[in-house]
C-alpha cells in the first residue's frame, strides 16, 4: 500500500499540472527572433475536446512541398523549447508542424495526464491531417526529443504509412528509464495510473515501434553521456534492433540535450546548478537576465545535419 501511494504521488507530481514557458530563471528563444522563420498558427481538437495549439513553421526556402515534418517536444517544455531545431529543419526546405501537448503552454488542458498524452494527441493530429484535403496526401515525417522521441517511435505501433522518424534521446517508455529492476517494480502501478486516464496506450512502447516491420525509415540519435534518458537503458537497447530500416547515431558530450555542443552542455549544466542556489524569483530572474543564452543553447551543426540529411535523403 505504501509503495502504491508513492507511485501515485510521483505520477501526480509529474503529470497532474500545467506546464508553462513562463518559468522563472529560464529563457526561451522566440520564433520571430530567428531570421526568415515564418509561422502560421495551427490548432485542432483532441479526443478530450481540448484545443491543441502550435504553429506551422517554414522559410522562403520551403521546397519539400510533398512532406510535412511533425515535431514532438520533450516533457514539460513545450515546442518553443526546440525552436532552434525546428528552425534548422525549416531552413533546409521543410515545413514543420510543432504543437504543444495537452496541458502545455499554448494548448488547453489541466496537465499531461500521463507519458502517453502526447502519443494520444499526435495520433488524433494525424487522423485530422488525413481527413483534411490540404494535408491528406503529404508524406509525414516524425521528429521528436525525449518524450517526443518516444512519441514518434510509439506512433509507429498505431499508425501506418509514416515516411520517416528521427528519435532523439527517446526512452523505451516512461517505466524503462531506470532499467529492468525499477521497470518490474513500478510497471503494474504505472500501467494502472496511465490506463485510468489514457486507456489502451500501455500495450506497446517505442522499442516495439522501432522493431515493427514497415517501410518507415528510422534514425535514433543519442548522446552517450545522457544522464536523463540513460544510454544503457535506451540507446544501447535500440542499437541492437534488427530492422533494416532502423539506424543509430551516437554523439558524446551533449548530455540529454542531444543537439547541443559539448561547451553548451557544460554551460547548461552549470546554469542549472546556479538556478538551484537561487532563493527567490527575483534571484532567478536576475540570473536569467545576466546569462549568455546563445552560449548556453549553442547547437552542434553536425548533429543538426544528421537530422536534416536523413530527412532529405
Amino acid at each position: 500500500m505504501l509503495f502504491k501511494k508513492k507511485v501515485d504521488t510521483a505520477f501526480k507530481s509529474m503529470f497532474g499540472h500545467r506546464f508553462s514557458e513562463n518559468q522563472p530563471g529560464l529563457y526561451f528563444f522566440k520564433w520571430y527572433e530567428l531570421e526568415g522563420l515564418k509561422r502560421d498558427d495551427f490548432s485542432f481538437s483532441n479526443r478530450f475536446g481540448e484545443t491543441i495549439r502550435g504553429g506551422l513553421y517554414y522559410t522562403d526556402s520551403y521546397s519539400y512541398k510533398d512532406t510535412l515534418v511533425i515535431f514532438s517536444h520533450g516533457y514539460g517544455g513545450g515546442h518553443i523549447s526546440y525552436i532552434k531545431e525546428i528552425y534548422h529543419i525549416a531552413k533546409k526546405g521543410f515545413k514543420v508542424l510543432a504543437l504543444d501537448a495537452a496541458g502545455c503552454n499554448e494548448s488547453d488542458g489541466d496537465g499531461l495526464r500521463g507519458f502517453n498524452q502526447q502519443s494520444s494527441d499526435t495520433f488524433d493530429l494525424i487522423s485530422y491531417l488525413k481527413s483534411n484535403d490540404e494535408y491528406k496526401d503529404l508524406k509525414l515525417d516524425l521528429v521528436g526529443h525525449s518524450m517526443g522521441g518516444y512519441t514518434s517511435l510509439n506512433l509507429l505501433n498505431y499508425v501506418d504509412g509514416i515516411h520517416k522518424v528521427v528519435a532523439l534521446a527517446a526512452p523505451i517508455s516512461f517505466k524503462h528509464m531506470e532499467g529492468a529492476i525499477v521497470t518490474s517494480l513500478i510497471s503494474k502501478e504505472a500501467n494502472r495510473l496511465e490506463n485510468a486516464v489514457l486507456p489502451g496506450w500501455d500495450k506497446c512502447n517505442a522499442l516495439d515501434g522501432a522493431k515493427k516491420a514497415s517501410n518507415t525509415k528510422i534514425l535514433y540519435i543519442q548522446s552517450l553521456d545522457d544522464a536523463v534518458v540513460k544510454w544503457k537503458h535506451s540507446g544501447k537497447v535500440f542499437s541492437k534492433v534488427k530492422n533494416p530500416n532502423f539506424s543509430t547515431a551516437f554523439v558524446n558530450g551533449a548530455g540529454h540535450q542531444t543537439c547541443f555542443t559539448k561547451e553548451a552542455a557544460i554551460n547548461f549544466k552549470e546554469y542549472m546548478e546556479k538556478m538551484k542556489k537561487c532563493a527567490s524569483v527575483d534571484e532567478l530572474n536576475a540570473l536569467c537576465e545576466s546569462a549568455d543564452w546563445n552560449a548556453i543553447c549553442d547547437h552542434d551543426p553536425k548533429t543538426l545535419s544528421l537530422i536534416t540529411d536523413f530527412l532529405a535523403d
